[in-house]
């Protein structure tokens, strides 16, 4: 897929000043490999037009209100617009397996193209960020790590679970990222702590996927995490976020929460600073 810049002007790659920045749609960086699944799955990002390749990474999985092309300009690669598997509903009203493994491979997949392909970086830092319940999604992938494969394998093998059903356009990359920038997060939907759709949920529906779930905690303990949330929400409320909070302090994780004077939406600016202070 041929680039195009999106700057206006370019200028020089300096600290002082924006840089060039080009864009590039419709890669695709999973295929379905089941019925459930046939669709492809493409993203699009947006990186410095000089010296991308070696550029720390960003990837959004849904709603961060972060704006891509500014943060290009600072020098950062930003895998965003990501087509989604989004099976939301049938993970909050019965816990189904096949909906979180399609929804946690698409993002895992979406980890493998940034470390693999020719237009990500196998060393460089890696940040991944997400609202609301892409946010707790995030979470998942992040804290499974290079774990991902070993953890959900093992689940499907224990408990005649589903199959994988995406095949990765890069199958042979890392799972691993350095940093979680969360929003408003569902993080007990996809972690399996107290709260709301958490542990007493899962373990009414399903204890296999809340075990394996739970189980992700203290995995990738180099895992830096910033979570952000609105003292007025409540979709969902604050107090889960400091749950999350507390449950990945106690673990040893490097966290910290910000709460901010509003409801559901988080500030763009206070997105950009979490994610700038991470990928730094």
């Amino acid at each position: 897929v041929a680039a195009q810049a999106v700057g206006d002007e370019p200028a020089a790659a300096t600290s002082d000043s924006p840089r060039e920045v080009t864009s590039v749609g419709n890669l695709v960086y999973a295929t379905g490999s089941s019925p459930d699944a046939p669709n492809k799955l493409a993203l699009v990002l947006f990186q410095p037009a000089v010296g991308g390749e070696d550029a720390p990474m960003v990837i959004d999985v849904g709603g961060s209100e972060v704006d891509h092309k500014s943060m290009a300009e600072r020098g950062v690669s930003v895998f965003s617009n990501l087509t989604f598997p989004d099976r939301s509903s049938e993970v909050m009203q019965r816990a189904d397996p096949a909906a979180v493994r399609a929804m946690a491979e698409a993002v895992a997949c979406a980890v493998r193209f940034a470390r693999g392909s020719e237009y990500g970086s196998e060393t460089a830092p890696l940040v991944l960020t997400g609202f609301s319940r892409h946010a707790g999604l995030a979470a998942h992938v992040a804290l499974a790590g290079e774990s991902f494969d070993r953890v959900w394998d093992e689940y499907a093998e224990s408990a005649d679970a589903p199959p994988a059903q995406y095949d990765c356009t890069v199958s042979e990359a890392s799972t691993r990222v350095d940093g979680l920038v969360g929003a408003a997060g569902l993080y007990d939907t996809y972690v399996g702590f107290e709260g709301l759709y958490g542990r007493d949920f899962l373990l009414e529906h399903e204890p296999d996927l809340w075990e394996m779930l739970w189980g992700t905690v203290g995995l990738h303990p180099e895992l830096r995490v910033r979570l952000i949330h609105g003292d007025a929400d409540m979709t969902p409320p604050p107090e889960l976020s400091a749950a999350f909070e507390t449950l990945l302090a106690e673990a040893g994780y490097d966290v910290e929460l910000v709460e901010f004077a509003s409801g559901h939406y988080p500030p763009a600016d206070l997105m950009l600073e979490a994610l700038m202070e991470l990928v730094s």
